[in-house]
């Protein structure tokens, strides 16, 4: 938000420290950098379409596993049990079976704790590889609103406010995108937040 308020705050300075009264017919440096961004900006738009089917699917997964019988009691054990969330996030094997609180879940449910754990940490992964992807649309999102920036700024330097003021407005749209993707949110055990 600041790098924003920044960013409005130099357009600003550029605009009043500006006294041209003619307008030059082009600039094409600015004209480049505004096709290098509609250049990135349409692979982004490609990929981040891709996200987000591929995330709704792992959503929809994500809901039927809530849906399972014993899910519920299965995630408060993962949340309360230390040695499960250490090997969910990457650490040692845990020996399930020597585990009250999986011995416990085991008898209440008359299952095997391991057929449910599976699916889970299968889509533990699913949504881990998820959140990698978002986070790289991100950052080349920040890349890509940098270039709308660049140019907007070489336009008002030459006193081309419209100009400048119409590529801006790719910066505001890529907000609106930002805003979407950091709606996708990993919760405590590491899936996708389906709450409604």
């Amino acid at each position: 938000m600041r790098r924003l308020f920044a960013v409005v705050v130099l357009i600003w300075m550029l605009v009043n420290s500006l006294g041209c009264a003619t307008v030059p017919a082009r600039n094409p440096l600015a004209e480049a950098k505004v096709v290098e961004a509609n250049q990135a900006l349409d692979q982004l738009n490609v990929d981040v379409a891709q996200f987000y089917l591929d995330a709704e699917a792992a959503m929809q997964q994500v809901k039927q596993l809530h849906e399972k019988p014993g899910w519920t009691d299965m995630a408060e054990v993962i949340r309360e049990t230390p040695a499960i969330r250490a090997y969910v996030d990457g650490g040692e094997p845990v020996d399930f079976a020597s585990l009250p609180a999986v011995a416990q879940w085991t008898r209440k449910w008359n299952s095997p704790w391991k057929s449910l754990f599976s699916e889970y940490i299968g889509l533990v992964d699913r949504c881990s590889i998820l959140e990698a992807r978002r986070t790289a649309l991100l950052e080349r999102l920040f890349v890509v609103q940098a270039k709308y920036i660049g140019a907007t700024t070489m336009e008002l330097s030459k006193g081309r406010y419209e100009q400048g003021k119409s590529i801006y407005s790719m910066v505001d749209t890529l907000s609106g995108t930002e805003a979407e993707l950091n709606a996708y949110q990993l919760n405590s055990i590491g899936l996708y937040d389906v709450s409604e």
